[in-house]
């Protein structure tokens, strides 16, 4: 994510069942604070999706309605990519207070290099 957004100085907190996502994003001079909460999901066997529900920008709280489709054209893809230097993919994952704890499995022989 650091990568990804790297301009927005991204910092990112987890909690028991959900992950918190706080930066700042500059708007021409202007360094605008946001935040979004809400949970990830496993999309695939190499990557996890954020799923926004509470959004802060300069203060005011987003409404609902935005935290979906608008937010997502706004992003790009929520999408992030676990680098693992090996051939395993996820298989699931939980969310506690400060880390991340995640179960891994190999992929069937047929899909390993692809």
């Amino acid at each position: 994510m650091r990568r990804k957004y790297s301009d927005w100085q991204p910092e990112v907190s987890l909690t028991p069942g959900f992950v918190k996502i706080s930066g700042e994003y500059d708007f021409e001079l202007i360094k605008i604070p946001f935040s979004a909460t809400g949970r990830l999901q496993r999309k695939t066997g190499q990557s996890l999706f954020f799923l926004p529900e509470t959004i802060e920008v300069g203060g005011f709280t987003v409404p609902p309605k935005w935290t979906k489709g608008q937010l997502q054209e706004l992003l790009g893809s929520l999408e992030f990519p676990l680098e693992v230097p090996f051939p395993l993919e996820l298989s699931s994952f939980k969310i506690y207070q400060g880390y991340l704890e995640a179960e891994w499995r190999e992929p069937p022989v047929e899909e390993v290099g692809r």
